[in-house]
């Protein structure tokens, strides 16, 4: 929990800094990279865009969670469903964590009160229905507006969060973008000289 609070205070003064120096820091990017300035204003295009994406697809992955949730502890006869449906809200925006840290203990607090297949039920749409939410439509919403590949989403989610762990959430689309963003680039660069000579050979 420590750590996390750390991540955390981290992430908010670079956020804090990005805000405030943003445009200074985007200049110099563009003036210290070999790229000419206007391949670097398209690469980061593609960022905002993706970038807006993963931001959005978070969002509305977590509410969709918390709605299903809810309908689960309804289900489920738990005790206050709304209650713990805004806290499963709150807590499926926590990386690496998500709904699991209400849903479960939930279930378990079911269990408690003597009703094994109510905490059964539960527990089962936890782990299934639920989580199958954060699997399939998170992948979809960041490659319907980032314009990506579906399969390379998934996968560019898969492979960093399990290298960074929550970050990987952001880090695996951004890092997907900034790779196509540079194959496009470059194949833009081979194939313009080669218009040019086709021009000239006419």
């Amino acid at each position: 929990m420590a750590l996390f609070g750390i991540r955390l205070l981290l992430m908010l003064v670079a956020f804090f800094f990005l805000l405030r120096d943003g445009s200074a820091l985007l200049d110099w990017f563009i003036g210290a990279t070999p790229l000419a300035p206007e391949r670097v204003r398209e690469m980061m295009r593609e960022f905002r865009i993706v970038a807006r994406s993963a931001l959005m697809a978070n969002f509305v992955t977590a509410a969709a969670q918390a709605a299903v949730a809810t309908i689960g502890f309804t289900i489920a006869g738990a005790p206050s469903p709304i209650f713990f449906g805004l806290l499963s809200l709150f807590s499926a925006l926590i990386p690496s964590v998500g709904t699991t840290l209400v849903t479960f203990p939930v279930a378990g607090l079911m269990l408690l009160l003597g009703h094994p297949w109510s905490a059964l039920f539960l527990a089962v749409w936890a782990a299934l229905v639920v989580g199958l939410i954060d699997n399939v439509l998170r992948p979809i919403l960041i490659r319907g507006q980032g314009q990506l590949n579906g399969a390379l989403v998934l996968l560019s989610l898969i492979g960093a969060m399990s290298a960074f762990g929550g970050v990987g959430l952001f880090v695996g689309p951004l890092a997907l973008a900034f790779f196509l963003a540079v194959v496009r680039t470059r194949r833009r660069d081979r194939e313009t000289p080669a218009a040019g000579e086709m021009g000239l050979g006419r």
